[in-house]
């Protein structure tokens, strides 16, 4: 094989690569959203989130840290839990990678400066 062809196979190996990953980041949305509409309140409390976000955090850590929960920890009170709505939830979900998280963060701090 000539350098060229080592160049050619690299490359293809990267777009499968990018492929994948794009098509493992679609079938993760779409399990999050079968689990989001298992639920069938329209309002989900942070026992409910946590188990939809899965294992990054346990949940009392996200309880004690309200940077980690929807909506930078502003949610309605029902009872004695705090709750969100879905489409806050599903917004939560979304903001998976680093930069995504730091968008959130900022967005939901920008609304309580205002």
């Amino acid at each position: 094989m000539s350098g060229e062809d080592v160049m050619r196979l690299k490359a293809i190996e990267m777009k499968v690569d990018c492929i994948l990953e794009t098509m493992q980041a679609q079938q993760t949305e779409k399990l999050d959203v079968e689990k989001l509409n298992s639920i069938d309140s329209e309002w989900i409390t942070l026992r409910q989130a946590c188990e939809l976000l899965g294992a990054s955090y346990s949940r009392k850590t996200i309880q004690t840290r309200p940077e980690l929960q929807p909506c930078l920890g502003r949610g309605v009170k029902i009872g004695r839990c705090k709750c969100w709505t879905r489409a806050q939830i599903a917004e939560w979900l979304a903001a998976r990678t680093p930069e995504q998280k730091a968008a959130y963060r900022k967005k939901y701090a920008e609304e309580v400066a205002k």
